[in-house]
């Protein structure tokens, strides 16, 4: 797996149900099966490699726009194509996995025409569903090559669980006018960027981060458990249950792409839209 910082280049196993709240019980009782204590386990494990992964897609995002290669300065916004695999420590009882990405960052441009805007999120994802059904039609669909400017390695078993979003700035202020205050600050530029993140899983679970200019813990919101049972990997939040995206909002794109990977980036299932 590479943790490389810079992002930018020159039925599936896991979709099944979780517990509502693993808890602690569950680990203790003989009545739990053990395949659904092991799905539960498995996707907390997932969860929260995403998390870290979009840490890497967000510190290597920053530094982009900090630091642009050849002047090429990025949007505010990234995207990282999530894939899963078991780890070496993974057992049955107790799966844990890795999270590999490919990822996607844009030029940054003052287009406000959809399809070309890459600074609103909504637009820029419903751009990214567009291209999607695009790359669908020509068949092969797979975004690792047709969506993304990179990819980790990843082995050929690793399947797609998700996708996450860094979004830098502040969105009730000009990208333009964030960074340059950013640079302009004094002390560390990349951390004077606000960051926030957002992560939809195919298990149904949404993450936000969200990271002040300043700061450098992440604050996380969780619409599932991010801890192991018995013990609490780091503070989080547990979001409202019930979350529905509203339409044209930037949660229903990523829902929608999200969807689409999941559905057509399998051999054979190359339909026209």
């Amino acid at each position: 797996m590479s943790y490389a910082t810079s992002e930018w280049s020159a039925g599936s196993q896991f979709r099944q149900p979780t517990a509502p709240d693993p808890g602690t019980s569950y680990t203790s009782s003989a009545t739990v099966d053990p395949q659904t204590e092991a799905n539960v386990l498995g996707w907390i494990s997932i969860r929260n490699a995403a998390i870290g992964r979009l840490r890497k897609l967000s510190h290597g995002h920053s530094t982009l726009a900090i630091e642009p290669p050849k002047g090429r300065v990025p949007g505010p916004h990234a995207l990282a194509f999530l894939y899963a695999y078991h780890s070496q420590t993974s057992t049955a009882k107790t799966p844990r996995y890795e999270i590999a990405g490919a990822t996607r960052v844009v030029d940054d441009n003052e287009a406000t025409k959809p399809g070309h805007n890459v600074r609103d999120l909504a637009l820029f994802l419903a751009g990214m569903v567009d291209v999607a059904w695009d790359r669908i039609r020509e068949g092969g669909y797979d975004p690792r090559t047709s969506m993304a400017d990179r990819a980790d390695p990843m082995p050929p078993r690793a399947e797609f669980v998700g996708i996450a979003v860094s979004s830098l700035g502040d969105p009730d202020t000009e990208w333009s006018r964030t960074r340059n205050e950013a640079l302009n600050m004094g002390g560390l530029p990349g951390l004077n960027l606000p960051a926030r993140g957002l992560v939809k899983l195919i298990d149904g679970t949404w993450i936000t981060t969200q990271r002040p200019s300043g700061d450098v813990q992440m604050r996380i919101r969780s619409s599932e458990h991010l801890d192991w049972p018995g013990r609490a990997t780091y503070g989080w939040t547990l979001a409202a249950q019930g979350f529905s995206p509203a339409q044209g909002s930037p949660e229903h794109w990523l829902n929608e792409l999200c969807h689409l990977v999941e559905e057509y980036a399998k051999p054979g299932r190359e339909r026209r839209r």
